[in-house]
């Protein structure tokens, strides 16, 4: 009867340990993921993984300008992100529908083919397509104009 009790309190130890571990963001690009772990506003731990519990508190700036990146899957967990410069990178998609807080965007001089963003997220002064090729963008509407919302867009080079 002990050895099965202590058998049971065991199991119950290990069960509390395993399920209080914190869950980690999936960040596949390895240099998104360095630049994320080395930045001890994001990373408070400072230890090798980006918990969600850190990434959902996070309310600055992401700056990952010119990193020779190339995918971004990760940031949507970055709920109150204020400002994201990812411009100059390899990026093909970007998905920013849960980044319901983002005011500023550079993603710039990337290889969009799928862009997606929140249309709650009116006000933000956005840089992404804007070039002598395109115009303002595909649609006609202007990323500048105040009542402008990032939406989701699939853009395939003429």
């Amino acid at each position: 009867m002990k050895v099965k009790n202590i058998l049971l309190i065991g199991i119950a130890i290990l069960t509390c340990i395993a399920s209080s571990q914190a869950q980690n963001v999936n960040i596949p690009d390895a240099i998104f993921k360095a630049a994320l772990l080395g930045d001890t506003s994001i990373n408070t731990n400072m230890d090798n993984e980006i918990q969600v519990s850190e990434a959902s508190v996070f309310s600055g700036a992401i700056n990952v300008s010119g990193l020779e990146i190339t995918n971004l899957t990760g940031i949507e967990a970055f709920v109150l992100l204020d400002s994201l410069d990812c411009s100059f990178n390899a990026i093909d998609t970007l998905n920013l529908s849960t980044n319901i807080a983002l005011r500023y965007l550079d993603c710039s001089n990337n290889t969009y083919t799928y862009l997606c963003g929140n249309n709650d997220l009116t006000g933000l002064d956005v840089y992404w397509y804007y070039d002598d090729q395109y115009g303002p963008n595909d649609n006609g509407s202007d990323p500048s104009d105040p009542n402008y919302g990032l939406t989701c867009f699939v853009h395939s080079t003429p």
